[in-house]
């Protein structure tokens, strides 16, 4: 063998070598839940490794009720009825996948007005049956309106634009509200979340551009997970880990979030819906009675001075109402109580806003 090709042969796999070694201790590390946990803040790596670690499980996992979406990443299954979920509670949808039993047209029912109801599982009605959501309770203390629940576990303020875009315009409402969650924005920085999503891009002169669509199937998934090197998800972790700390992915996320926040208010003006944004505390805010405004409510407060949007938050009510001993509002999701709680705040802030006046 020449020189050259005894030297190059020999890198080559010297190369290999160093690569098996730090892949299998990538592998160890991820394996290893402490370490796992300490570097896999915010990333699609980490999302997506857990994601199929629950797939490879024998239980079907907390979301069975899913629908693989091409654009959206995921959605309800439509025509659930009453199927068991969230330790007992039943879950039904329609034939669009929308919460609840209540089959709803495009085109209004005369005389009645239309709320369309935007968020993610705190409007969806995580851990709560259907009859418990908040939205379920707003149309009950609003007999003249229909409340289509458009919420969905999981979803960044990138899906629930799609999602407006290309179902809730068709339904005409006279309202769009948005139940904000300030968690929600760092949920705009991901391509994969609970499963593979879309991801907007925010250019240097402000236009958001749809990427990661159409999103890849399960199978697809899999595959691409199966001969991905772990080194490289472990680099991804702590580089996302690095810009955290340095404030570089808040600082993202907030700018890719306002503006998907403007075309969310554009758009439902554009289909003859007034938007108007509600802020959702949840865990801990809820227990929150501090005067003046949180990191989340002074965001959204901004940018719906910036679009005059209606606003208004439902943290000091909730909070002055909440028991301070009773720890358990502030775990997970909203418990019934607290939706409750959040229809007649809903139904007296619109009210006194003017809201709902006037002839549907």
């Amino acid at each position: 063998m020449p020189r050259a090709w005894k030297k190059a042969f020999f890198v080559t796999l010297y190369g290999l070598l160093l690569f098996a070694v730090l892949e299998i201790g990538a592998r160890a590390a991820l394996s290893w839940s402490p370490i796992f946990r300490r570097v896999a803040r915010h990333s699609n790596a980490a999302w997506r490794l857990e994601w199929v670690a629950r797939r490879a499980s024998p239980a079907s996992g907390p979301y069975a009720f899913d629908v693989f979406d091409r654009i959206r990443g995921w959605a309800p299954k439509p025509l659930l009825h009453e199927v068991t979920a969230f330790h007992g509670k039943r879950l039904s949808t329609n034939s669009e996948g929308l919460r609840g039993t209540s089959e709803v047209r495009y085109e209004k029912t005369p005389g009645r007005r239309r709320i369309l109801a935007l968020g993610d599982s705190f409007t969806f009605g995580e851990e709560v049956s259907d009859s418990e959501t908040y939205c379920h309770l707003l149309g009950e203390l609003l007999p003249d309106t229909e409340v289509l629940n458009f919420g969905v576990h999981g979803y960044g303020l990138d899906q629930i634009l799609i999602y407006l875009r290309e179902e809730g315009v068709k339904y005409r409402p006279d309202l769009v509200l948005l139940g904000f969650v300030y968690e929600d924005i760092y949920r705009d920085l991901l391509s994969f979340r609970d499963y593979a999503k879309p991801q907007f891009r925010l250019d240097n002169q402000g236009t958001l551009t749809l990427s990661h669509v159409p999103v890849p199937s399960p199978d697809q998934v899999l595959a691409q997970t199966l001969w991905r090197p772990r080194i490289l998800d472990l680099l991804e972790m702590l580089e996302q880990a690095r810009r955290w700390r340095s404030g570089a992915n808040q600082k993202d996320a907030e700018a890719v979030s306002r503006a998907i926040l403007r075309e969310m208010a554009q758009t439902a003006r554009r289909s003859g819906a007034r938007p108007v944004f509600f802020y959702f505390p949840v865990e801990k805010e809820l227990l929150d009675r501090r005067p003046g405004q949180t990191l989340g409510e002074s965001f959204l407060f901004e940018v719906c001075h910036e679009q005059a949007l209606d606003c208004f938050s439902l943290r000091p009510d909730l909070a002055a109402r909440a028991d301070p001993g009773e720890r358990a509002v502030t775990q997970g999701h909203w418990p019934a109580s607290v939706h409750k709680e959040a229809a007649l705040l809903l139904r007296d802030r619109l009210g006194a806003a003017h809201l709902l006046e006037g002839k549907p």
